[in-house]
């Protein structure tokens, strides 16, 4: 996140440094271009060209944060292994013929400010083994597209992730080495120099059958002990980072011998910091998204998702600490946003159940939190911003 400060107070200018968490800040200089007399009214002020100039350079106006807003980083890592090949119970469509157009259709609607990268498991042919091996030899991490920025719907991220998808089948002997992806796809993650919060998100309908450093035999009647990837995933979450789980079709009955997937996924999700609320890791309502037995996947997958893009794509903008000698007047708060193409609009602050282009304050006063439309906007465009603007009567409807 960007943020920068600037304060003014009378005629008096101040300039220096403050730091704030993860981001610089800088005080700058506000200069008093005009006032407007009326608060109330600060929208339709000044530059007519820059309809939120009025406020900006209203004489009531005592400091600024002007900051971008948190981007959002997700790697997938997507379980291809041959049951997915399997068709959906009722139907003659395989899970991953499914599953494929509804992750297609949200490379196409995830924000602007989504950074995204996806690894496809199991991606090349593994042979059984009883000792450890680089995880190389059971993932090809150079199949990995690394997390890139959505950016515009015709972007080069876009077309290459949907394009990823078009050429992936599913493989049918090379097993689930579901732990050495996860971690490849984590350690992408990681060193990425993309500034935002990040995730992980698993799909998978089974167990894994490579442990850490490709060890064991690929076959789905010889699982693994998945201990080790619920582990990784918790201290992944103790460096910040949630990981998402989605159990596909199947995931309750994973191998001739009726192994059930769901404990652990359930466990993983808990461990990740995504679990549901009133969930059990031994059911019957688990901790990760549960689409074992579901009556339509295709829906119910993308209401999955759905509501993994809505926990992801952060809108709240935590209010900056104010300058020396100043305090922050609840009632005298605004917001300006300022589009791609440069055009600025104050949000007005709207505490109705329907707001949709405003603003409202979180629940402790301490963040101001964007509603649905305005939240869209400005995650539409990676050249938006905002800039808090503090001392004159806050804009309403």
């Amino acid at each position: 996140m960007t943020r920068r400060l600037t304060w003014r107070c009378g005629q008096a200018y101040l300039a220096t440094l403050v730091a704030f968490a993860c981001s610089e800040a800088r005080i700058g200089l506000l200069e008093p271009i005009g006032a407007t007399t009326n608060p109330t009214e600060i929208h339709d002020a000044g530059d007519d060209s820059r309809p939120a100039g009025g406020l900006l350079n209203a004489a009531c106006v005592e400091w600024s944060a002007e900051r971008e807003p948190d981007s959002a980083l997700m790697m997938w890592v997507v379980d291809v292994s041959g049951t997915m090949s399997i068709p959906i119970p009722g139907s003659q469509t395989s899970k991953w013929d499914v599953e494929r157009p509804v992750l297609s259709n949200l490379f196409g609607l995830l924000p602007a400010r989504v950074g995204l990268g996806v690894l496809y498991f199991p991606n090349m042919a593994t042979q059984a083994s009883t000792s450890a091996r680089p995880a190389s030899a059971c993932v090809n991490v150079a199949a990995m597209i690394p997390v890139g920025m959505l950016g515009s719907s015709t972007s080069a991220q876009r077309t290459m992730l949907t394009q990823s998808l078009a050429n992936t089948q599913p493989e049918m002997q090379e097993g689930a080495p579901t732990i050495d992806a996860y971690l490849a796809g984590l350690e992408q993650l990681g060193v990425s120099s993309l500034d935002g919060r990040r995730s992980m998100l698993l799909v998978t309908d089974g167990n894994p059958t490579f442990s850490e450093g490709c060890v064991g035999s690929g076959l789905a009647e010889s699982p693994v002990d998945p201990t080790p990837l619920v582990d990784a995933i918790s201290q992944a979450r103790r460096a910040g980072i949630r990981t998402f789980v989605i159990g596909a079709p199947g995931s309750n009955y994973t191998d001739s011998r009726g192994d059930d997937a769901r404990p652990w996924l359930s466990r993983a999700a808990e461990a990740g910091g995504t679990a549901t609320r009133g969930c059990s890791d031994t059911g019957p309502s688990y901790c990760h998204y549960d689409l074992s037995n579901v009556r339509d996947f295709s829906r119910s997958l993308d209401g999955a998702l759905d509501d993994i893009a809505r926990r992801v794509v952060r809108c709240d903008v935590p209010l900056p600490n104010p300058p020396m000698n100043q305090i922050i007047d609840p009632t005298r708060v605004n917001v300006v946003f300022t589009g791609g193409d440069g055009t600025m609009t104050v949000l007005p602050r709207d505490d109705s159940q329907t707001c949709g282009a405003g603003w409202q304050y979180s629940l402790d006063q301490q963040s101001i939190v964007l509603c649905s439309q305005a939240c869209s906007q400005v995650n539409a465009d990676l050249g938006t911003r905002l800039e808090l603007v503090f001392g004159c009567n806050t804009v309403v409807p």
